[in-house]
């Protein structure tokens, strides 16, 4: 079993070679809450409740995502990093997708119940009639390869009980999704491509909300 090193323990208060996990949770909290002061404009309440998930979620994913048998450096910079390999990284990509699919929702008025409702169908039919250039392309090909891997990802983190497979399978599939987000549009007049883009969002966002609630993490509304 791998050992947790800690950088920057000062910070906590001098417990010498002990560190308790409530003191820690508070801690990562209370990190989390300033990161929110400065980027965004949430009310008092709504920045409680995103930094509780999100740091307490930042925490269990940084001890999960290193391989059990490694010891691990905990830094407090990496470990709440919007932009790293972490879970802030991933709540905030479900967000995003949140958002987008709102846009969607309220600018051209689609029906994004229905097209959770009908996916199989609704997905069958953008196929048909969309550019194949769009479908064969590298970040639409990269999202439906990891979401077809989901449930051979699971199998093989039970099997060999090792959740940094899940980890690191999620954050593959936030990066495929940023990367297809990053070239292709989703709100957009074409309604093959609009619907290709809110399936997407709506298959992505399942799988990853899905993968963080096994890990234990809740995921935020707003960030």
């Amino acid at each position: 079993m791998g050992w947790l090193v800690f950088q920057q323990v000062r910070c906590l208060q001098d417990f010498g070679n002990v560190v308790k996990v409530e003191d820690l949770i508070k801690e990562c909290i209370s990190r989390t809450k300033k990161i929110l002061d400065e980027k965004n404009e949430l009310t008092e309440e709504e920045k409680d409740v995103v930094a509780k998930k999100v740091g307490i979620g930042a925490l269990i994913f940084s001890n999960l995502s290193t391989t059990l048998i490694k010891d691990s450096v905990f830094v407090w910079d990496n470990v709440l990093d919007f932009t790293g390999d972490t879970a802030p990284y991933i709540q905030y990509v479900n967000v995003r997708i949140n958002s987008i699919l709102k846009n969607v929702e309220e600018v051209y008025n689609d029906n994004i119940t229905e097209l959770k409702e009908n996916m199989e169908e609704n997905l069958r039919n953008v196929l048909k009639n969309i550019d194949k250039d769009i479908i064969n392309s590298d970040e639409v090909y990269n999202i439906f390869k990891y979401i077809y891997e989901y449930e051979d990802i699971l199998k093989q983190t039970a099997e060999k009980y090792e959740p940094s497979i899940l980890t690191s399978y999620l954050l593959d599939l936030a990066k495929a999704f940023n990367q297809y987000y990053n070239k292709h549009r989703i709100s957009t007049d074409d309604v093959n491509l609009r619907k290709l883009g809110s399936i997407i969002c709506i298959i992505t966002s399942k799988v990853l909300v899905n993968g963080m609630n096994i890990l234990g993490i809740e995921m935020p509304d707003k960030m």
